[in-house]
């Protein structure tokens, strides 16, 4: 459909929902990267500790999906999502905050800026 749409703007939502609590990354890698091959896509960065054992996650856990995923899709592409409310079933969403903050800890400002506003801003034309 991505293909056959290529003027439409997509979003995918939480990452793809990557098997994190069975820790399998495989072909998750491969399909984020395919669809990071389409300009018309976007990736939500959101949802992440949901994946995961909701009691027994750590950051250490989330980052290579946190960090493939951005890697895929660049932080012109890659957007902040707070998964607020249902984020609290696997923590909370200042917990949630700082693991995307030391996950992209060594990125710019201008990166920052683009993860957590711009692409939105961009993706949704909200700046019409």
């Amino acid at each position: 459909m991505v293909e056959k749409c290529p003027d439409v703007r997509f979003v995918l939502d939480h990452i793809g929902k990557p098997a994190i609590k069975a820790g399998v990354r495989d072909p998750w890698r491969q399909h984020m990267r395919e669809l990071a091959s389409h300009e018309n896509v976007f990736c939500k960065i959101s949802g992440v500790a949901n994946e995961a054992d909701h009691a027994g996650w750590t950051r250490e856990q989330l980052k290579p999906y946190i960090a493939h995923a951005i890697e895929c899709f660049g932080f012109d592409r890659s957007m902040y999502g707070g998964d607020w409310h249902v984020m609290e079933l696997a923590g909370t969403y200042p917990q949630w905050i700082d693991v995307v903050d030391w996950v992209i800890e060594g990125a710019s400002t201008d990166e920052k800026r683009e993860l957590y506003r711009d692409t939105a801003i961009k993706t949704f034309r909200l700046d019409r």
